[in-house]
């Protein structure tokens, strides 16, 4: 099989994220999510990570073990 090119769905995933989290009111940063004890901040963090490790991961052209 081919690899799925998800590039397209990924972009508005990530646009609809972003209006999201830019509507979001400032205590509703510290509220639960259904993956405890993590904040809506603790997922937004963690999504962001994930995302800049992987562009520095191409940048540095890193090998995955």
């Amino acid at each position: 099989m081919d690899p799925l090119d998800v590039r397209v769905v990924m972009h508005s995933e990530r646009a609809a994220l972003l209006d999201l989290i830019d509507g979001l009111h400032p205590r509703e940063w510290d509220a639960p999510t259904p993956c405890p004890p993590w904040t809506v901040h603790d997922l937004v963090a963690h999504v962001l990570a994930s995302d800049l490790g992987l562009l520095t991961r191409l940048r540095d052209r890193e090998k995955r073990a």
